[in-house]
């Protein structure tokens, strides 16, 4: 019985983290060990306010794959113009996605350690020994109320950035607020 209990417990924790392992499958997949990948969302200031006479010149940094070396192209933008596709400008939505990074590492970082956690109480629980279970009633409720609290917060950290004009990150496991 009290396996069957553990077995149905890391069955519905490992059920909760599908959205989870979704979002890593999808292209919203955080490698810091990436060397594209940037904490900070932005490239540089925003340069909508240059006169349309004046051009700067801007340095796009690539990176060959398959080595850790770059490549850097200048590139001359002129005032008043698009943005080349790679350029992003520091500006509210850059802060906002950097915050929505953040967020997502540190809530995938606290579910993984729940996960760990409850995986831990469940053998306390089967050990069956008096110690381990006055042990799982005390780290029990408490390790729930915790879990509940982050999901509640990123909740409606989710619904602050959707309705501040957060771009990707969220979405992709719940869809617009």
């Amino acid at each position: 019985m009290k396996r069957t209990i553990f077995t149905t417990t890391v069955l519905v924790i490992i059920a909760a983290q599908l959205p989870f392992v979704t979002m890593a499958a999808t292209s919203q997949t955080i490698n810091i060990t990436d060397p594209t990948f940037k904490f900070v969302m932005c490239d540089g200031p925003d340069l909508s306010k240059l006169p349309p006479t004046e051009t700067i010149t801007i340095n796009h940094v690539e990176y060959i794959p398959g080595t850790r070396s770059t490549k850097i192209t200048p590139f001359p933008y002129t005032g008043g113009s698009a943005y080349p596709d790679w350029y992003h400008p520091c500006d509210f939505n850059a802060l906002v996605d950097t915050a929505q990074r953040l967020i997502n590492i540190i809530v995938s970082v606290g579910v993984f350690a729940a996960l760990g956690s409850f995986v831990y109480i469940g053998f306390l629980y089967i050990e069956g020994t008096e110690k381990g279970r006055t042990k799982v009633k005390d780290m029990f409720p408490k390790m729930f109320k915790g879990f509940i609290l982050m999901l509640s917060a990123w909740f409606i950290i989710y619904q602050l950035l959707g309705w501040l004009g957060a771009s990707e990150g969220f979405r992709s496991l719940l869809g617009s607020p």
